[in-house]
């Protein structure tokens, strides 16, 4: 059934299925296309101190608000842009001492509240009701939305939610005019649907509310991402679309198992995923008896831009090949099953690696990585703790300048996400463009610039820089 609540696009139809709204593809469409953009109602960055709070941008010189000293801006327009979201959290930022005394999380929470009831306030007061189409960031048309979108947005059940005290005297004694159900159902709204905004490396770097996105629903094997231009939203096919197939993204991190997907999906958002990756259906080949040359067997086999013919030289019969889901290859592929000293072990020497990086102990700190990777590597070979642990030192080696063993973490960091990510995600694109520094492998640069040209744009300036050294015009 169509549904009226939001505006629709060429390509995106939305209609009221079985978990409320849903969208669907109006017809065909290729990886990499942009099916939807939407404006923020309100939004808000994490850390103020590096990037202007309207655009999102990051600067050399930012300029303070005058009154709060805490938000910044690239320069007057953003700061005027700005002004309807921040005019009352600036208040309660400059003058409100429960506010000061807060964790960083009670303070995020207040503030996009706080910027929230301002937003809806003035779209009641001008009558801004239905969703609508205007000139987004860039001059670039965008999705709007109403207030009666805001007021039917789905929410979590009130078993999986509790408003925080704090929160609710805090922002109850700034805006008298709110009451305390008010809040409950504008916070529940918030954990169903808001998004984490993300940087081009897709770090988290602040939170939005975008009711015209969240119209789509969850899946662990996704066909769209999100894509940030500014503080707009863009909905992004992640691969090649049948005309009726509905519009998914994840609303959670996939390299995580499905065990942990699963918890984190139905306490935050109350419900459980039923997609083909939670089934166990996506299966994926591995070779029956793991070499040291593994991790780039899996590049090789993963690799759209080899041929056929050239992976059959992997393995000489299909007996080579074991089929596996994802969590098979998670927690029983190679190695053995570790102990739980084992493990308490080495995420021990996780922590005091960030310990140490945080203190700028840098031989310290690779040695206690070296260490834990050692404990991991004696379990399966695409352990999550094992995949963490070679971030942490890649980025170590990378700073260090010590490029040989970052190319054994990097092979093995990407492999580790061929593996468990769907095939044209952004994080395998980023991670193969640091592969492709350290091999200078010609091969690997098409393989990551094919991939962000989905993830990111052909405009964007990582695809433009591939461009260059590849002599693309």
């Amino acid at each position: 059934m169509s549904s009226t609540i939001c505006v629709e696009t060429n390509l995106l139809q939305i209609e009221t299925g079985e978990w409320g709204l849903q969208g669907k593809a109006k017809k065909k469409m290729r990886g990499g296309t942009v099916l939807t953009r939407n404006v923020a109602v309100c939004h808000i960055l994490y850390d103020t101190d590096q990037r202007c709070e309207s655009c999102l941008g990051s600067y050399e010189k930012l300029y303070r608000c005058s009154s709060c000293h805490v938000i910044q801006y690239c320069g007057r327009n953003c700061q005027k842009r700005d002004f309807r979201q921040h005019r009352l959290e600036c208040k309660v930022i400059s003058d409100e001492p429960l506010y000061k005394d807060s964790t960083l999380e009670v303070k995020h929470e207040i503030r996009l509240l706080l910027r929230f009831l301002a937003v809806s306030n003035f779209l009641q007061r001008k009558d801004k009701n239905l969703c609508c189409w205007s000139s987004g960031n860039n001059g670039v048309n965008a999705v709007v939305c109403g207030v009666d979108h805001l007021n039917t947005m789905a929410k979590v059940p009130t078993s999986t939610f509790q408003m925080s005290t704090l929160v609710k005297e805090i922002v109850m004694k700034w805006v008298s005019s709110v009451s305390s159900f008010r809040l409950n159902e504008i916070l529940r709204t918030f954990q169903a649907n808001n998004f984490g905004i993300l940087d081009v490396l897709h770090n988290t770097i602040g939170q939005g509310v975008y009711p015209h996105a969240a119209i789509l629903n969850h899946s662990c094997d996704p066909n769209c991402i999100l894509r940030f231009t500014n503080s707009d939203i863009e909905i992004v096919a992640l691969r090649d679309i049948a005309k009726g197939e509905q519009l998914t993204h994840s609303y959670i991190d996939l390299v995580k198992d499905t065990i942990t997907r699963q918890q984190h999906l139905s306490t935050l958002h109350g419900f459980v995923c039923s997609c083909k990756r939670c089934r166990g259906e996506i299966k994926i080949n591995l070779p029956l008896r793991p070499s040291d040359d593994l991790y780039q067997w899996v590049l090789s086999d993963r690799n759209p831009l080899i041929e056929k013919s050239r992976k059959k030289k992997l393995y000489s019969t299909k007996e080579d090949i074991v089929l596996l889901d994802i969590d098979q290859a998670m927690f029983d592929y190679g190695g053995r099953q570790l102990t739980s000293s084992m493990v308490k072990e080495g995420r021990e020497l996780l922590y005091k690696a960030k310990v140490y990086m945080m203190e700028n102990k840098t031989e310290a700190e690779k040695q206690s990585l070296r260490t834990a990777i050692k404990i991991f590597e004696n379990g399966p070979h695409f352990s999550l703790d094992l995949y963490e642990a070679r971030c942490l030192y890649l980025s170590a080696l990378l700073l260090s300048g010590e490029e040989c063993a970052a190319r054994h973490q990097c092979l093995a960091i990407v492999a580790f996400l061929l593996v468990v990510l769907p095939p044209n995600h952004p994080l395998i694109g980023l991670q193969l463009y640091t592969l492709a520094d350290l091999t200078a492998d010609v091969s690997t640069y098409w393989w990551s610039r094919n991939l962000l040209r989905i993830s990111h744009g052909d405009k964007h300036d990582l695809v433009r820089t591939l461009d260059e050294q590849m002599n693309i015009s």
